[in-house]
């Protein structure tokens, strides 16, 4: 059962009783025959969210709630640390139950881990009781989950992740971060915030370090969506007459760090996996002019032999790398993600890219 509301309209405690009925209702001789919300298991025992008594072919249980206004992975493994501990001081018989707005892949294996059953409110739901095996996965990503990680993954966040991924082993304090990533404090203590309450990065005593980098790559990947102009050229030039004149484009002072190679042109000179005919650049509006002289190119809507992918996220243009002398190329981080939104045979490249080089993430 999904409900479109969720925690920011109304007290998600009280979507408990809807949410267990609406799965009980699916299954014969599996009812919910009582709620109650905010009681003890016993006089001196802890106090639950909700304790809900259900019938499962004849046979009643108590199902012990706990309740979380959001289900990040800190949360929910200190929510279901709550239930053991609570429903064992209250010498209940009592089967734990976790609840939140949403729950991601990785929370949900936390409380199967430990052996807590699972609600949220986008449908996703886990029941190991006597007789009866829920396990309910939507693949739905409610909008409020989703703007937190564009938010995790702005312009400006995703600079002190960029950060990280290149060093995924090294320790960071909040002031090296912003001051690596160029961005205030605050946004960095966000950023940090957000990364530990996901369990994507662990404190340590010299500072915050990336506990689960591959997570973080593939959460970025898929909030992923670059503020592109793609620019479509066509020059005679090819082969080594074209590779040359990029290379002047890499080497000019006035386009020296604003133009470079992107996408599957980046991708084969650091992990070669296909050819392409077209060439791919990253560059600033700025320099477009000066491009298409050097190359005698000119635009065209279609067939063209050069792609020029103008960007103002200053991020991207510094990242860079030079796997062969004279050659600038996107960064594997960068190149990956690009990749990964270039239709099937980028997928395919981008996974070769990362199985090569981004193990370890660079």
């Amino acid at each position: 059962m999904i409900l479109e509301a969720s925690l920011y309209d109304y007290n998600i405690t009280r979507s408990v009783g809807p949410l267990l009925s609406g799965l009980c209702s699916n299954f014969d001789d599996v009812a919910l025959e009582s709620i109650k919300f905010e009681v003890a298991g016993n006089v001196r025992g802890p106090r639950f969210d909700a304790i809900a008594r259900i019938n499962v072919l004849g046979r009643p249980m108590e199902l012990a709630v706990e309740v979380k206004s959001n289900g990040q992975p800190r949360t929910v493994r200190d929510g279901v640390l709550f239930l053991r501990n609570a429903i064992s001081a209250s010498n209940m018989n009592a089967i734990p139950l976790f609840v939140a707005p949403f729950l991601s892949e990785q929370s949900r294996e936390i409380c199967k881990f430990n052996g807590t059953n699972y609600m949220d409110l986008a449908g996703n739901s886990y029941l190991k009781l006597p007789n009866l095996l829920v396990d309910i996965a939507t693949g739905i990503t409610p909008r409020p989950e989703r703007r937190a990680l564009k938010s995790l993954f702005g312009t400006k966040a995703s600079r002190m992740i960029r950060a990280m991924l290149k060093e995924p082993t090294r320790p960071w304090r909040v002031k090296e971060l912003a001051s690596a990533a160029h961005i205030s404090l605050g946004l960095a203590s966000n950023v940090r915030r957000g990364l530990l309450s996901r369990e994507w990065a662990q404190e340590t005593h010299e500072g915050i370090v990336l506990a689960a980098p591959d997570l973080v790559l593939d959460a970025w990947n898929e909030s992923y969506s670059p503020n592109l102009e793609e620019i479509s050229l066509y020059t005679t030039l090819h082969g080594k007459s074209l590779e040359s004149s990029i290379r002047r484009l890499f080497s000019d002072q006035s386009t020296c760090g604003k133009v470079m190679y992107g996408s599957f042109t980046a991708a084969r000179w650091i992990a070669p996996y296909g050819r392409t005919s077209t060439e791919f650049l990253y560059a600033t509006p700025s320099v477009l002019d000066f491009i298409q002289e050097t190359l005698n190119a000119v635009r065209v809507g279609e067939g063209g032999n050069v792609v020029v992918q103008l960007t103002g996220d200053s991020s991207v243009l510094e990242d860079v790398i030079e796997p062969v002398e004279g050659i600038i190329c996107t960064s594997p981080l960068q190149t990956y993600l690009d990749l990964c939104r270039a239709g099937e045979r980028g997928k395919e490249a981008a996974e070769f890219l990362r199985q090569r080089v981004l193990n370890g993430v660079q």
